[in-house]
């Protein structure tokens, strides 16, 4: 079995953020030998969290969770995100402002933090913009504007992100055309 050494995660929003409609979150766990070892993503509805809306920071922080939870108790690695508040509630839970965010999560966050191990944090710089694209950003991490660098894994998470919005929409347009 590989190890797990790095985990990337991303989220987003259905529509226009906040929304009413929903979100979507992944993440991926790379092994020690640099190759996917897993990718899980999802769907997360208003009522899913007990809230009228969700918001993208509730999205990057479900990835975040979510990718932590499917880790062994004791793992230690590096964990990657392009959310600055995520970063920092994953960072320090116990102590960090939870504004918007349900107290559930917050408590899972702080079990999923106390079971792991060491764990070093880094923020990445987002997607790739075309420019960025065009470069060699997949292979080397380019930096972007923001002088922070890119990876593809975070790219495959909002790939993934898109994927679970598509999906949504099919399923709403399936459902609206049998009534």
């Amino acid at each position: 079995m590989v190890e797990v050494k790095a985990v990337y995660t991303d989220g987003g929003v259905i529509g226009k953020n906040p929304s009413r409609d929903g979100g979507t979150w992944a993440f991926v766990h790379v092994g020690g030998d640099g190759r996917l070892y897993r990718l899980e993503k999802g769907i997360v509805t208003p009522a899913d969290v007990g809230l009228p809306t969700v918001t993208n920071n509730m999205t990057e922080l479900l990835a975040m969770l979510h990718a932590l939870e499917a880790l062994p108790v004791g793992w230690s690695g590096s964990v990657y995100t392009d959310s600055q508040i995520t970063l920092y509630r994953a960072m320090r839970p116990w102590t960090s402002k939870f504004d918007g965010i349900t107290n559930g999560l917050r408590e899972r966050l702080v079990a999923a933090r106390e079971r792991i191990g060491h764990v070093t944090f880094h923020l990445l710089g987002g997607h790739p913009d075309r420019g960025d694209a065009a470069g060699t950003w997949k292979t080397t991490g380019v930096r972007l504007r923001d002088g922070r660098s890119c990876s593809k894994w975070n790219v495959m998470c909002d790939a993934a992100c898109n994927e679970m919005v598509d999906q949504w929409r099919a399923n709403q347009a399936t459902a609206g055309a049998s009534k």
